[in-house]
């Protein structure tokens, strides 16, 4: 038998152990992440990353006119702010930048297209994109800085979907990633090395929207509402 306190010392161990190789393995994703190049990315990742852009702003068009959405719109263009971002809608109205960012990211998932990633439950794209396509303009960034933080935005949101894969069926992806992906792909938008990078992903990671996978099989919209928050906590 192992005297009194052992048993508490070999788990304290293997916290310790786990953490370290947490940080470890975060801090060679960031390293990854913040080195991509966008002239060393293949076509075919480039041409899924335009696919995927331009299905998710399809969306978001599409759901519009949807009551709820039209009455937040019209919200957000009634205050005040520098136009510096389009919200996703008839007339292309201009509003500051974490409005369109918010404003967008509630139409993502309205009629989304579902880009999902088929190994584990998570949308990347839905949950970054808002986010990025909102800074991008407002920055007048060019095209190749948002392809690739849209291509590192959702291989990260990705990974940490699959280092958390029980969260079905208790917890919609959208508000467990939310957060994570639209930092990701801020932070990747504006040069972050790896090291920004990682400290704006552990800091995402404690302002996750853990909302119940049975809310929207219900038919509540607060579903919808998930990206929306990630992409003002991001």
């Amino acid at each position: 038998r192992h005297p009194r306190g052992a048993s508490g010392m070999t788990q304290a161990g293997d916290d310790a152990a786990l953490r370290s190789a947490v940080e470890r393995e975060l801090g060679a994703l960031c390293a990854w992440a913040a080195g991509l190049m966008y002239a060393a990315l293949p076509r075919r990742v480039l041409t899924q990353a335009v696919l995927i852009l331009g299905d998710n702003i399809a969306a978001a068009l599409s759901a519009a006119d949807e009551p709820e959405l039209r009455a937040y719109h019209e919200q957000l263009q009634r205050a005040h702010g520098a136009p510096q971002a389009t919200l996703f809608r008839a007339g292309a109205p201009r509003v500051p930048m974490i409005d369109a960012a918010v404003g967008n990211g509630l139409a993502a998932t309205w009629n989304e297209l579902d880009d999902g990633y088929t190994r584990t439950a998570v949308h990347p794209g839905a949950l970054s994109q808002p986010l990025i396509l909102a800074a991008a303009e407002a920055g007048n960034l060019p095209l190749a800085d948002t392809l690739r933080a849209t291509v590192g935005a959702y291989e990260i949101g990705t990974r940490f979907a699959r280092a958390w894969p029980g969260t079905l069926p208790r917890l919609h992806p959208h508000g467990v990633y939310n957060t994570v992906c639209a930092a990701a792909g801020l932070a990747l938008l504006r040069g972050a090395d790896a090291a920004e990078l990682m400290r704006a992903l552990t800091a995402a990671a404690t302002l996750v929207s853990p909302g119940p996978y049975s809310h929207p099989i219900e038919g509540a919209l607060v579903r919808n509402a998930w990206p929306a928050a990630g992409a003002w906590l991001g």
